[in-house]
């Protein structure tokens, strides 16, 4: 049994999972006396990060078996393996863990992990729900709002919500502009884009200037 602490524990983990040698990552949590959430998160998120989704889940329900509760960490990790799994039933009950905890409220990046989720799993109407519940909506919530929109054809809610986003007082980004001028049905629209990029301070993009 490895007596180690649980950060070197941790360390281990991240190691490993990140040489893609995800057997000898579990030995570690396996073999551990140390075992706590930080370790059994670098787990999941090693297994995500390598696209095992079952594995993540099968991590997530193990860990709690084992009476370590999921940390934010934890739980934005295994929401990247419901994105990607479209895992419909587990979202359910991993959002209903999180509403219990009334993180929703307080855990900013658990916010954005859940509108990511829902808009990769095509639930744009949830997306919505928890973008709007978001107490403070930053430029990385409205870009994966808007974009959602976007790549669904839904044209109207994406350029409502790029207005809506610049009444809030909201400066959009790089990323953001790309994606409302591939959107923008008229020249006129494009030009008045382009003129809120020049004042708005940008350095010249070449995404930008391509797409333009």
């Amino acid at each position: 049994m490895l007596k180690e602490n649980a950060f070197i524990g941790s360390s281990l983990i991240r190691m490993y999972s990140s040489c893609g040698c995800l057997m000898e990552a579990h030995n570690v949590l396996d073999t551990s006396q140390a075992q706590d959430v930080v370790m059994w998160t670098s787990m999941i998120g090693g297994y995500c990060m390598h696209e095992y989704h079952t594995k993540a889940f099968e991590c997530f329900e193990q860990m709690q078996a084992k009476g370590f509760s999921p940390n934010v960490v934890t739980f934005i990790s295994i929401l990247k393996a419901c994105a990607h799994a479209g895992a419909m039933e587990r979202i359910e009950e991993i959002v209903m863990k999180i509403e219990i905890k009334g993180w929703l409220e307080k855990e900013f990046f658990l916010g954005c992990a859940l509108i990511d989720m829902y808009v990769k799993c095509m639930s744009l109407e949830e997306s919505r729900f928890i973008f709007n519940e978001l107490v403070c909506r930053d430029l990385i919530s409205w870009s994966i709002m808007i974009s959602g929109y976007a790549n669904s054809g839904q044209i109207s809610l994406a350029l409502q919500l790029f207005v809506d986003m610049q009444q809030e007082g909201k400066m959009p980004n790089n990323v953001i502009f790309v994606c409302i001028i591939k959107l923008c049905p008229s020249v006129d629209m494009v030009k008045l884009i382009h003129s809120q990029i020049v004042e708005g301070g940008f350095e010249p993009d070449i995404v930008i200037t391509n797409v333009s």
